[in-house]
């Protein structure tokens, strides 16, 4: 206890402190007189929800046509450190799990560097160069031509929308009131708008290269000849000379042999980048444009192949022949990004999650530095959305308290601390009253049952593609021996110190050794467990100490946090009965082996480490690769080869359909400032879906408007949360109760 915010911001001199079912002890607040809340104050209460739960960036008109995204930003730093560092003219990194707010600073950084005359700025979704660029209904007579047709489909779709951005940016500039800009005058923008679109007819820099080879043959000729019974014979080409001697039962042997020159035509295509870019910068240069900004979003929602094709055929090249003209701002998830050819010395990384952030500092100065960033984050958007009431009149709890309550339920985490406020003030606010903390509480419980869960159901299980059913399968098997060991540890008094706590113990949180790791990826992809930090044990062993979903331990009544004994917390989370090694071990032993891809061997997928050490060669017959291959269960086989398979973003849709009211239809937009897609990709995937029977499609003026269909309903999402709360046979992620 004892531990304060950060003196940025409003002044608010409550100490860190964990909430428990309102247990915790609280210092005094003075609360000011509460108002009820009224409709005006329920709407900004929802754009402040909506603001954060964006999963795209900021379309959100401010008055005056300001820029929201530069006044709604709050870097995770009081000082702007993460802003100021990621800014920087370099290519850079900027890593985070979903929702932690990457499209946001990215957004941020592109809106301040507008004004740099120095510099250029362009967007480009990832996403949507790779469906342009998908010649997947292209046949191609072999394997070459079929490469350089995807390269050069990735060239026009990467590079059009690039020239189009930097053009339009030209345009828009004013010239500068100096001597310089009277020196070029206006002759300036136009020479470079027209050096730039230019270079938009990609096939300009397309060269074909004669990698042909000569090489001398020997041309052999043997014939056999035999008696009245006929002949044998045969003629071979080789570089080596005659070919071998063929043998003959008897006759005469007639040899010739000629040397001729063999010429072997190899043409290869190649896409000129040190011209384009010489080009680009002369023209750039015109109006004295040093970099351009290149930032890069959703580069991780690619497939791995295809990420590799963008970074070393078009990034890398772009980076290394431009002479620092091009900075590269690439937003990418934890584990799922690799800097392929790109110079690791030339390389910026970023980690937004709140335990990479703060990882040098202790447990107790990691969550108030968290909590006060949760303060911040909320306050900057309640004094822009609400001018009527400041935020804490839409809480009847000490402010301390909640700010505390919302860390746990969100882990810092902006996306989902959106969904607990919209979830929160389904119910909480529809009386007029403020939110209480068990409102908050229920909205973090909705967010697990609506929205995380589904995403591991039996049901998402069945209809997902292959390799995302193999992640469902292996993170449903975890889970339910990490809830199972939780759930068993609430009442354990077998030792001292856990005699001592008078009611159960809370069990979020454990530890396990760091080379368990990558078991605990599938389950953080789907933000159902958080890594929370790297600490030492009881023996002085290092190990990374975790915390389940806040909403998932609220769901399955597992107390959150500690105890709330005083200074005696700070050993709890290192007790020996947290060391969960042996619970994740057993659990990935059940679900996933090693196969050798010749012999068949299988050995112990826990075992990984080692095998990794000799390039997963096979140690029974030394010539096979081991595969890894999660066991499924014969009734999941059998159920997903009849059932329809439903892409990543066409489960996420019904998602959302689903998780808004029951009469409520939404349109494109706003689905896919949720989902992270673009709003055509939405109409297109939600006609598709329409047309299959599981959206509700009607046009309303000019745009269509969507609402999932009970069929669907049905069909999809079984044993899982219904929009009223309550849970068919409570069945979630695989549990049945």
């Amino acid at each position: 206890m004892g531990i304060e915010f950060a003196s940025s911001g409003p002044s608010i001199n409550h100490p860190v402190i964990w909430v428990n079912r309102g247990r915790a002890r609280r210092a005094p607040l003075q609360l000011g007189t509460r108002m009820l809340i009224t409709h005006e104050d329920n709407v900004a209460f929802r754009k402040i929800a909506d603001s954060l739960r964006m999963s795209r960036r900021m379309e959100i008109e401010g008055e005056n046509d300001e820029n929201v995204a530069a006044l709604l930003y709050e870097d995770p730093f009081p000082d702007q450190h993460l802003h100021q560092e990621i800014a920087r003219p370099r290519t850079a990194f900027i890593v985070g799990r979903k929702g932690t707010g990457k499209s946001t600073i990215l957004q941020k950084v592109q809106s301040d560097l507008e004004g740099e005359r120095r510099a250029i700025t362009a967007y480009l979704d990832v996403k949507s160069i790779n469906r342009e660029a998908d010649l997947s209904h292209v046949v191609f007579p072999n394997e070459q031509h079929r490469l350089f047709g995807r390269r050069i489909a990735w060239f026009q779709a990467f590079l059009r929308p690039l020239l189009e951005q930097i053009t339009d940016q030209l345009e828009r500039r004013s010239p500068q009131s100096n001597f310089i800009s009277l020196m070029r005058g206006r002759n300036g923008r136009s020479e470079a708008l027209q050096g730039v679109k230019s270079l938009v007819d990609v096939n300009r820099y397309i060269q074909d290269v004669d990698v042909s080879t000569n090489s001398m043959a020997t041309v052999g000729s043997r014939t056999a000849q035999q008696d009245d019974r006929g002949y044998v014979g045969g003629v071979r080409i080789t570089a080596n000379g005659p070919a071998a001697e063929m043998g003959v039962r008897g006759g005469r042997l007639i040899e010739t042999e000629q040397t001729v020159e063999h010429r072997e035509r190899n043409i290869i295509r190649v896409f000129q980048f040190g011209r384009f870019v010489h080009e680009l910068k002369s023209a750039l240069h015109a109006v004295g444009v040093k970099y351009v900004y290149v930032f890069l979003d959703d580069y991780s929602e690619i497939s791995k192949d295809d990420a590799a094709s963008l970074m070393n055929e078009i990034i890398h090249p772009l980076d290394t022949a431009t002479d620092e003209l091009f900075k590269f701002k690439i937003a990418v998830y934890p584990n799922a990004y690799d800097l392929g050819l790109l110079e690791p010395s030339r390389i910026d990384v970023h980690y937004l999650d709140i335990s990479s952030l703060h990882s040098r500092r202790n447990v107790p100065e990691m969550e108030a530095s968290a909590i006060d960033y949760v303060r911040r984050l909320l306050v900057r958007r309640f004094e822009y959305f609400s001018r009527r009431k400041k935020i804490d009149s839409f809480f009847r709890a000490p402010m301390g308290d909640v700010y505390s309550l919302l860390f746990q339920a969100s882990f810092c985490n902006p996306r989902t601390l959106g969904w607990v406020l919209y979830f929160a003030a389904e119910d909480g606010l529809a009386d007029g009253q403020p939110l209480s903390l068990e409102a908050i509480r229920n909205g973090a419980r909705k967010y697990y049952e609506r929205i995380l869960s589904v995403q591991i159901s039996d049901r998402r299980m069945i209809s997902a593609p292959r390799e995302q059913r193999d992640k469902i399968i292996v993170a449903n098997s975890l889970l339910d021996e990490l809830v199972r060991d939780a759930k068993q540890l609430r009442k354990f008094k077998g030792t001292k110190y856990f005699s001592e706590i008078k009611r159960d113990n809370p069990t979020s949180h454990f530890y396990c050794s760091v080379k368990y790791d990558e078991f605990l990826v599938d389950l953080q992809e789907f933000q159902l467990l958080n890594f929370y930090k790297s600490i030492k044990n009881k023996d002085g062993k290092l190990v990374n100490l975790y915390a389940l979903d806040f909403g998932l331990c609220e769901f399955f009544g597992i107390l959150y946090g500690k105890p709330g004994r005083g200074s005696d917390d700070k050993d709890y989370w290192v007790q020996r009965v947290f060391d969960f090694d042996a619970c994740v071990r057993n659990s990935y032993e059940g679900v996933q082996i090693f196969r050798c891809d010749k012999c068949s061997a299988s050995r112990s997928a826990v075992d990984s480490e080692r095998f990794r050490e000799y390039d997963f060669l096979c140690p029974a017959c030394k010539q096979g690769r081991l595969v890894k291959e999660v066991l499924s269960r014969e009734d999941d086989v059998s159920s997903s080869t009849e059932e329809e398979v439903l892409s990543n973003d066409e489960f996420n849709l019904l998602t959302i359909l689903r998780s808004v009211g029951a009469d409520e239809r939404i349109g494109a937009k706003k689905i896919a400032s949720v989902i992270d897609i673009s709003p055509q990709a939405v109409g297109k995937i939600a006609k598709r879906l329409a047309e299959a029977g599981h959206v509700e499609r009607v046009k309303a003026g000019s745009v269509y408007t969507y609402a999932i269909t009970e069929s669907a309903n049905r069909r999809f999402f079984p044993n899982v949360a219904r929009r009223d709360g309550e849970t068919d046979g409570r069945s979630v992620g695989g549990w049945r109760h």
